[in-house]
């Protein structure tokens, strides 16, 4: 009896050590609430040097900063994290996750963080020519009603011209069969005025080259129409407000040389897909990247209108695709 006895009391004592052991030897998670960012929105400086890459400041809830490591959530700044100590890197101070009780983010004193937005930042908003609010076209669910805004313009006498803006419903335009372009111009005077190109079968046809020489007027929009279409959308709408302007009795002093401007895009791919819109008249494509890879320039091309990356094989997986282009600008 005295030997069992020992036996279970020697057992629980190595039971409570093992225990023990455990417990000591494993680092405990510390965790606290925090936000991603200072005070003003920044997020990879603090005390005015570049944090090393992968490094972030963080603000703790009583405003004081400093720099944990992130590879866990995005740079957002103002976002509800929490920060502490992993226990498979028990001395590294990091961001450990989006504070998961929280349904959304609150935007509610969300600190000043444009740079976050503007290029080269870490998270860019590339910006389209149709938001340049200067001469743009807006064309709603109206069906075929645009407008077009106000824009100023160089007449060919060296005088700046204006344009008021004007609504102008595109229906009467559209063809019976086939496709056809337009280009919207402002004269002299500022009045909209329409102008016909070529027409072809079908809008697969039409290339930038059927739009009308312009002589008299100041070019402001190229439209592309179609018989059957439901309305006018965006994807029918060429800029021409920066290409020059004409050296007849509408245009400005233009002519000269043409100027290449370069743009940059970037879509978020499906599988399967093959065809990526730019957001404008492309003149050629530089180059392609798909999730950070560049592609062999045999492996896509540019659509007659220059408006579309077509890629020769469809994407095997959701992807990132960037396109490097020129935009001729007269």
């Amino acid at each position: 009896m005295k030997q069992n006895i020992a036996s279970k009391f020697n057992y629980r004592i190595r039971r409570a050590q093992r225990e023990a052991d455990r417990y000591y030897n494993e680092p405990a998670t510390l965790a606290t609430d925090a936000f991603l960012g200072d005070n003003n929105g920044i997020i990879t400086r603090y005390q005015n040097q570049e944090l090393p890459s992968g490094y972030v400041v963080v603000r703790d809830m009583s405003g004081n900063l400093s720099v944990a490591y992130n590879q866990r959530v995005p740079l957002t700044p103002g976002l509800a994290i929490k920060v502490g100590y992993d226990p498979i890197q028990p001395v590294l101070f990091q961001v450990l996750s989006i504070r998961d009780y929280l349904v959304e983010n609150p935007a509610l004193n969300v600190p000043a963080h444009h740079e976050t937005h503007e290029f080269p930042g870490t998270d860019t908003v590339f910006v389209s020519s149709f938001q340049f609010l200067p001469g743009m076209i807006y064309t709603t669910s109206n069906g075929f009603i645009a407008t077009v805004y106000p824009i100023f313009f160089r007449k060919d006498t060296g005088k700046p011209g204006y344009f008021p803006g004007a609504e102008i419903d595109l229906e009467p335009y559209v063809p019976t069969a086939g496709a056809q372009v337009f280009t919207l111009c402002s004269d002299n005077s500022g009045n909209l005025v329409v102008i016909a190109g070529n027409s072809a079968g079908s809008i697969g046809l039409l290339s930038i080259e059927d739009f009308p020489e312009i002589t008299d007027y100041h070019e402001l929009w190229g439209v592309r129409l179609y018989a059957g279409m439901p309305g006018v959308g965006y994807q029918d709408c060429y800029d021409f407000r920066f290409g020059g302007s004409s050296s007849g009795g509408g245009g400005g002093g233009g002519g000269g040389a043409s100027t290449l401007v370069l743009g940059l895009c970037r879509w978020s791919g499906v599988a399967g897909e093959d065809t990526f819109i730019f957001p404008d008249i492309v003149s050629e494509i530089q180059g392609i990247q798909i999730n950070g890879v560049t592609q062999d320039p045999l492996t896509y091309t540019l659509d007659d209108m220059g408006q579309a990356l077509v890629l020769d094989t469809a994407l095997p997986y959701d992807a990132v695709v960037t396109a490097n282009y020129t935009i001729e600008v007269l």
